[in-house]
């Protein structure tokens, strides 16, 4: 089972694979650039409004940027009552690929470090 990482995790992750600084951001959404620092701590307490803001600032729809996952089912009704579930697939844009590919990146580059750490005991 995979790990869903959070808000605060895609957000910066987001964000360095384009190469954006919090200064940036900050300067774009017009607040100052700790309030922008506060926000990636704390995305939870933004407003929609502004998730919106950033989700559009880093190129990808909000649902990326909440981390919900690239699948969804959707419920069909027909005429004589019946379901339908369609499995609809989100093709994630270059943006999302180039991040995805960071933080695995990264995460080898964890697995390595802390392979060494176990040896060594």
């Amino acid at each position: 089972m995979k790990k869903k990482k959070s808000v605060a995790d895609n957000i910066r992750i987001l964000r360095d694979s384009l190469g954006y600084s919090q200064e940036y951001m900050a300067n774009t959404l017009g607040i100052t650039q700790q309030a922008y620092s506060q926000i990636e701590k704390d995305p939870e307490k933004a407003t929609l409004k502004r998730l919106r803001e950033i989700s559009s600032i880093l190129q990808v729809e909000l649902v990326i940027l909440l981390g919900e996952d690239d699948h969804y089912v959707l419920q069909n009704f027909n005429q004589s009552g019946g379901q339908a579930a369609t499995q609809m697939t989100v093709i994630p844009s270059n943006n999302e690929v180039t991040a995805y590919t960071r933080l695995a990146d990264e995460l080898k580059e964890e697995i390595v470090f802390l392979r060494k750490l176990v040896e060594k005991k």
